[in-house]
């Protein structure tokens, strides 16, 4: 609920927000998800402008914390995703998109 008074404040400052959803896929287990807001802009170009950054960040943290030959790491520029030789599964992925603020982001969590 935290979070939804962050987005609130965010929507009087801003025309945009980056919504960075993290996902955390353990075979066997209930898949986790959050949403956070990560940045905000006047414009959508500047907001998306700013994903690429954000998403090469997390993608550095995963090769810093997980290591081949058992993980590999994609980046894209809206997207880092950690996928689990051994398992054969993606196991942590953060997407990005930038939404209005008078969008939802916890309407579709799937």
């Amino acid at each position: 609920m935290r979070l939804r008074k962050t987005a609130s404040v965010l929507t009087v400052l801003c025309s945009w927000i980056l919504w960075e959803k993290w996902t955390l896929n353990n075979p066997g287990e209930q898949t986790q998800r959050t949403i956070n807001a990560v940045y905000e802009s006047k414009t959508l170009e500047e907001c998306r402008g700013a994903s690429p950054e954000i998403a090469k960040r997390r993608a550095n943290g995963f090769r810093t914390g997980y290591k081949e030959p058992d993980y590999t790491v994609t980046q894209g520029d809206f997207e880092a995703i950690l996928f689990d030789k051994r398992r054969k599964t993606t196991f942590m992925e953060y997407s990005y998109y930038c939404l209005p603020p008078t969008v939802d982001p916890y309407r579709d969590t799937r």
